[in-house]
């Protein structure tokens, strides 16, 4: 028989009802561990895993964590996203007036890492810089095609 979780819930189900809205989802499955934990219908980790849909080791990472520093230090976010882009809004003009330009144009995304490498003295990787073009401009760089060898010129 599975051991039952022995855990002081402090606040009550409508505090954490209420603090469920507006939440990631990440979140809601933690606001939503307590709240199994306080109304007591899911008592061991294999029902709490499986009520919420989560492993059994992240359930017990929560309940540790709660249980030592509390719903607030539980329910803070501690993913990334705190770095800073290389691409200023300088080299977004640059780049943008250089896309949109018909004459000087790129024929290929190493070209273009090369051009921002130089002229701005960044360090960006090839990826970096096909990912951001894609994404912030919605451009595909023209390549060009085998000709036949057989055609008339």
């Amino acid at each position: 028989m599975p051991k039952t979780i022995q855990i002081n819930v402090s606040e009550s189900i409508l505090e954490l009802r209420k603090r469920m809205k507006g939440c990631s989802l990440l979140q809601q499955q933690k606001l939503q561990m307590l709240i199994l934990l306080k109304k007591g219908t899911h008592t061991t980790l294999v029902e709490l895993s499986q009520g919420i849909g989560v492993m059994g080791a992240t359930i017990h990472s929560w309940r540790t964590l709660y249980r030592i520093k509390g719903l607030d230090e539980l329910l803070l976010e501690r993913r990334g996203g705190h770095k800073q882009a290389q691409i200023t809004e300088k080299v977004y003009l640059a780049l943008e007036q250089k896309l949109s330009s018909p004459t000087e144009c790129f024929i290929s995304y190493k070209q273009v890492q090369d051009w921002i490498n130089e002229k701005f003295g960044l360090q960006m990787e090839y990826h970096a810089v096909n990912k951001f073009i894609k994404r912030k401009f919605g451009a595909r760089l023209k390549v060009g095609r085998k000709s036949n060898v057989l055609k008339d010129k």
